[in-house]
């Protein structure tokens, strides 16, 4: 006689994420001289251009690669990264940033009762001030609230609920 195992499915972890996004835009091609006017290398470019979106969305495709179920939230601008490649090495020789500042994100109509976790993702592109991380820590009702931020003082987010993640 065959034993029946019965499992119960897991509930999927459902996240709100806010953050800040970008388009990141890979240009390639080789670099065989150097310039003769500086001492950089000059990029003779292919017509291999990829095109993705960053920022927040890098983000929520790590979520997403966890098993996570992943609403986002972004501001109303987008920036361009746009990196120049090296082929043959694979090095950056350049990147040049397009930036622009969002609207701050308004926590008055932000609803979390849904949500198991927040993730912020704050490049510091205005979207996510120090303000509104602290409204959203409020009305989290303990929460856990996981922060990446580039703010400096990071001393006010000091709650048990919340989780900060420091690039060094």
């Amino acid at each position: 006689m065959r034993d029946v195992i019965t499992t119960q499915q897991q509930k999927k972890f459902n996240v709100l994420l806010l953050g800040d996004s970008c388009t990141d835009q890979y240009i390639y091609g080789t670099c065989d001289r150097l310039n003769p006017e500086a001492p950089v290398p000059i990029l003779k470019q292919s017509n291999e251009i990829v095109t993705k979106k960053g920022m927040a969305f890098n983000v929520k495709d790590n979520l997403k690669n966890l098993g996570v179920n992943v609403s986002i939230r972004t501001g109303n601008t987008t920036c361009i990264k746009t990196r120049f490649i090296d082929k043959r090495s694979g090095q950056q020789i350049l990147r040049v940033d397009q930036d622009f500042v969002s609207k701050k994100l308004n926590t008055n109509k932000l609803e979390l009762k849904e949500y198991n976790a927040v993730v912020i993702s704050d490049y510091n592109k205005g979207f996510i001030t120090k303000d509104v991380i602290l409204s959203i820590i409020k009305i989290s009702k303990g929460r856990p609230i996981f922060i990446d931020t580039k703010q400096k003082d990071l001393s006010c987010f000091n709650f048990p609920n919340v989780f900060i993640k420091i690039n060094e």
